[in-house]
């Protein structure tokens, strides 16, 4: 419930901010990223689900408009959450297999020559609900999950670089640190036993690196007057 009204406070903050920028035709660009996300920092409440996480790979779609120097962002981006599993049986522990996120981002661009260098802060959520406790076992027999559904915080900065291909085209080159607090749930036990539901808190820092593409719509910045 707490996931669900969340989300519909961000998307209806989304709307207001951004809906004024499209009516005034301000320029608009979509961008697709893929890379990596290193992580640091795991920290769990219950001890047990404490573990180093493994290098994921990383995907974002971002949708930006762009008003002179400043740009306003709105980006869904995954990456899976897993952790080191010290077992002869046992290779992974899942935090988060297909977790979701949806971010506001605030940049400030400094073009030089065909480059385009710019910073900027970012707040979101991110939420999620692994499988079920019947297909576990059969689909991944070399795994355990630590949760089996989250939800909470992602903020944190960004730094990157467009390279102007042509009036409509960049390459795009970002790094980015941010912090995640994640509520979680796992209720596995529960569903096969008597155990109660287990909830439990952790926290990370993420460092995602991507490489992409971003296509722009509207008046061209860069164009010669």
């Amino acid at each position: 419930m707490t996931a669900r009204y969340n989300s519909r406070v961000l998307t209806s903050t989304l709307l207001t901010i951004l809906f004024p920028m499209i009516c005034n035709g301000q320029q608009l660009s979509v961008g697709v990223n893929g890379g990596a996300a290193f992580f640091a920092g795991m920290h769990a409440d219950r001890s047990y689900y404490t573990r180093p996480l493994k290098t994921e790979p990383y995907s974002a779609l971002t949708l930006s408009f762009t008003t002179g120097p400043y740009e306003l962002a709105l980006r869904l981006a995954a990456n899976p959450v897993e952790g080191v599993y010290h077992n002869y049986f046992l290779n992974n522990m899942v935090y988060a297999q297909n977790p979701f996120e949806i971010m506001l981002l605030g940049n400030k661009h400094y073009p030089i020559v065909r480059f385009d260098v710019y910073s900027g802060l970012a707040i979101g959520m991110m939420i999620y609900k692994n499988p079920g406790a019947a297909s576990l076992a059969n689909l991944y027999p070399t795994s355990e999950f630590a949760t089996s559904s989250g939800n909470g915080l992602v903020a944190g900065i960004q730094a990157g670089c467009n390279y102007n291909l042509s009036r409509r085209i960049d390459l795009n080159l970002e790094m980015a640190g941010y912090y995640t607090s994640i509520k979680a749930e796992n209720n596995y036990l529960a569903k096969v036993s008597t155990m109660p539901v287990i909830k439990y808190h952790y926290s990370y820092v993420a460092f995602p690196v991507a490489v992409g593409v971003k296509y722009k719509f509207g008046p061209d910045a860069r164009k010669k007057k």
